[in-house]
């Protein structure tokens, strides 16, 4: 505790602490104003401006979606949303901005994987948002085309979600993406097939979900335990 700071200005994801946190679990942030908590266990996600296709043809922002509707998830398959691997209405965020040739851009945070063209191999790979640079190929799934980023910048949102579907693929901004962030996208597929096959088990149902499921909680924290998981930013 430093002399001048209030107990009252600890904050978690925005709102008061009302329980005690372990240590292990958080970072103290401390600035001259305020002290914030950032929770170690978030992962990759969107914002909840982020848009999907949905089968009428229309697209649907992120924080719009229940759980249930189908959205675009690649080579014209609709797929339910199962639940939510990790989502916060409120907590304030930094994104990745990935610009391409296409007069369009995909917003995500930097542990998130997507889906990348690779020249050299000449197929597709995976990749985390923040191991990618200028002249990188993503994938325009709206268009079949591949997309060449021209320009990558940080903004800073309120909220973020992470949506999961079965093949754990989704189409965002337009742009084929993976549903898991942290780990490879084979590797999380895997782990997460009891979370797939029983979502309403592992994640339950709730329209005012806040924060992760025991389950993902559970395999996040394995992650940390043995430095195998990527860092959010």
């Amino acid at each position: 505790r430093r002399e001048g700071y209030n107990p009252r200005d600890l904050e978690w994801d925005n709102g008061w602490i009302g329980a005690m946190i372990e240590p292990s679990q958080c970072t103290l942030v401390i600035t001259k104003t305020k002290t914030k908590v950032k929770y170690r266990n978030r992962g990759g996600c969107f914002p909840g401006t982020s848009l999907v296709n949905i089968p009428s043809g229309a697209q649907m922002k992120i924080q719009d979606l229940q759980i249930g509707d189908l959205v675009l998830t690649g080579s014209g398959h609709f797929l339910p949303i199962l639940g939510w691997l990790d989502v916060s209405k409120d907590a304030t965020t930094s994104f990745l901005n990935l610009h391409t040739n296409l007069s369009s851009s995909l917003s995500l945070t930097g542990s998130h994987v997507l889906f990348t063209y690779s020249n050299k191999e000449g197929r597709l790979t995976t990749n985390y948002a923040k191991d990618l640079a200028v002249g990188d190929i993503i994938i325009h799934e709206d268009t079949g085309n591949k997309a060449e980023i021209t320009k990558i910048h940080t903004k800073v949102e309120n909220g973020f979600y992470n949506p999961l579907t079965f093949s754990g693929t989704l189409v965002v901004d337009g742009y084929l993406v993976s549903a898991y962030a942290s780990y490879p996208h084979h590797v999380a597929h895997a782990a997460l097939l009891p979370v797939r096959t029983f979502p309403s088990l592992f994640l339950g149902n709730s329209p005012t979900q806040e924060g992760v499921g025991a389950f993902v909680w559970f395999i996040k924290t394995l992650g940390n335990l043995f430095n195998i998981r990527v860092a959010e930013t």
